[in-house]
């Protein structure tokens, strides 16, 4: 299982993008959807949740093209729409 104290660190050095998006769905403000950021589930952590859709919104950097960080991230969302979480998005994030 995925550390809090690991999500509270990502969150803490959150990106440019991140931080942008993060003010975009914090506080219910995109259509009164609550969303999370940098949640643990099972052993990974998302960088966006919604639990009501059960939505996980993605920002990848440029690392993300590596081919073995492209297969962990096939195998992430494998293993999350196993738990009917749906990953639907995977925006390049600097």
């Amino acid at each position: 299982m995925a550390s809090i104290a690991l999500a509270r660190s990502l969150r803490e050095r959150s990106t440019r993008t991140e931080r942008t998006v993060w003010n975009w769905l914090r506080n219910r403000t995109l259509f009164g959807l609550k969303f999370r950021s940098q949640h643990p589930v099972d052993h990974y952590i998302l960088d966006f949740y919604c639990p009501e859709l059960k939505l996980c919104i993605e920002l990848d950097g440029g690392v993300h093209n590596e081919f073995s960080v492209a297969m962990h991230d096939a195998q992430r969302d494998n293993d999350l729409a196993k738990l009917a979480i749906t990953v639907e998005l995977h925006h390049p994030s600097r």
